[in-house]
């Protein structure tokens, strides 16, 4: 298992991007995936997160919903916007 930080920051929290939270990560070395990311995530609640990635010549955000999916990288980072998941029942 390898470990590595993971970036994060709360749009809605007044969090800056340019100063992000970090948390550790564990993985099983052949990238990160989102359930690795969620069984991480330092905060309680449930959580939508997006992730920077290089896009052409600029940085997109891109959402992973699948639990068993690799997240993107934006470099050799992961990078995350972490919303709030407000239920609706």
């Amino acid at each position: 298992m390898l470990r590595m930080l993971a970036y994060y920051w709360l749009p809605g929290d007044n969090d800056d991007q340019e100063h992000p939270n970090a948390f550790e990560v564990i993985h099983g070395g052949h990238g990160v995936k989102l359930k690795d990311i969620k069984a991480a995530f330092p905060l309680p609640g449930q959580y939508h997160f997006r992730f920077k990635m290089k896009w052409e010549s600029g940085a997109v955000w891109m959402d992973v919903t699948n639990e068993d999916s690799m997240v993107p990288m934006f470099e050799d980072k992961v990078i995350a916007k972490a919303c709030t998941e407000y239920s609706t029942a």
